[in-house]
């Protein structure tokens, strides 16, 4: 059995373990756990998930970003102002042992070019592990796997 590159590299600095508590009409709500924090970072819709983790990754500037983003107003976007100092690292085993109540995640964003993503995702559950170029393809990564979920449940509850 092929063993999972996000598992034999959890060292990653970036690496995050995303926790799904909530999947309600579409709309998914958790937590996002990091190596640098025992504190996770709470979100209640996909925007809110993605503002997060962009924020973390602009935080600790890994991966840098390859575009500065644009916005309406005429206040810039300033994606690195104050880079903090984290030293601290949690044990490696911190984030495999986080559990979210509707599904677990591993993900690690390797770039951020063209104004996207690219990395993996981990389903922990299952221990599937699939690639992703673009924050749109990992957000269908993730619904897909959510559907499923449902779908078996479903199933399950008619018998």
């Amino acid at each position: 059995m092929k063993k999972s590159r996000l598992l034999s590299e959890k060292k990653l600095p970036n690496l995050v373990c995303l926790c799904i508590d909530r999947n309600q009409d579409g709309e998914i709500g958790g937590k996002i756990y990091n190596r640098y924090s025992k504190e996770p970072e709470e979100f209640d819709n996909v925007v809110q998930m993605i503002r997060n983790l962009e924020n973390f990754y602009n935080r600790i500037s890994f991966p840098q970003s390859s575009m500065q983003l644009r916005g309406f107003t005429k206040e810039e976007i300033i994606c690195n102002q104050e880079q903090e100092e984290f030293r601290e690292f949690l044990d490696e085993d911190f984030l495999l042992d986080r559990k979210g109540i509707y599904a677990t995640f591993l993900v690690a964003v390797r770039f951020r070019q063209n104004a996207t993503w690219q990395g993996e995702i981990y389903w922990m559950e299952k221990k599937k592990e699939e690639k992703f170029k673009s924050v749109l393809e990992l957000l269908i990564l993730i619904d897909n796997i959510l559907f499923m979920k449902d779908k078996e449940k479903s199933s399950r509850e008619k018998w």
